[in-house]
């Protein structure tokens, strides 16, 4: 077993060394978008939480959610400095709302993540739509409660992206 560690440990090495040969003189330009493409480098977002009997129980779940986001948008290399305000703010355009509608356990143990988002530049008001993330969490322990909740927030998130893309925004 440890003879097998060695071999695969020597062939990736000899893998790696070799790899600057064979790109040779070949140089790769980093890929620049047209800047009419580029229109803005900051994305102002507010994240409204769900309704709830504590508002400050609202407002944790609402900057949690955001750090997901921003984790997210890194995680995708999204090339947008995000801008966390708060509600009743006036916002800077461009700007997207998420409204936390649920993020709950379910019944049968599962997690799910619901959010509905809007996007506002100076071409006016979009709707995105609703966006929602589950976690199976199936007899699972208490103790994987918050990484499943994050996972079916991600879930969501992922989708909310995927709009993004597909409506040209980001």
């Amino acid at each position: 077993m440890n003879a097998l560690k060695t071999t695969t440990a020597a062939i990736l090495l000899a893998a790696l060394a070799a790899l600057p040969a064979y790109a040779g003189n070949q140089t790769r330009q980093p890929a620049v978008l047209p800047t009419a493409a580029v229109e803005h480098t900051q994305l102002y977002v507010e994240v409204e939480g769900p309704l709830t009997r504590s508002m400050m129980y609202s407002d944790d779940l609402a900057d949690a959610f955001y750090d997901l986001l921003q984790n997210q948008f890194d995680r995708e290399d999204v090339k947008l400095e995000l801008k966390q305000t708060s509600r009743g703010e006036k916002n800077e355009l461009p700007a997207l709302q998420i409204r936390i509608l649920q993020w709950r356990t379910t019944r049968m143990g599962d997690i799910e993540c619901r959010i509905a988002a809007s996007y506002e530049d100076k071409n006016g008001n979009t709707n995105l739509g609703t966006f929602e993330g589950t976690t199976f969490a199936i007899m699972r322990s208490s103790a994987f409660r918050s990484l499943d909740a994050e996972r079916a927030a991600s879930d969501a998130i992922d989708r909310l992206l995927d709009a993004l893309r597909d409506k040209k925004i980001l």
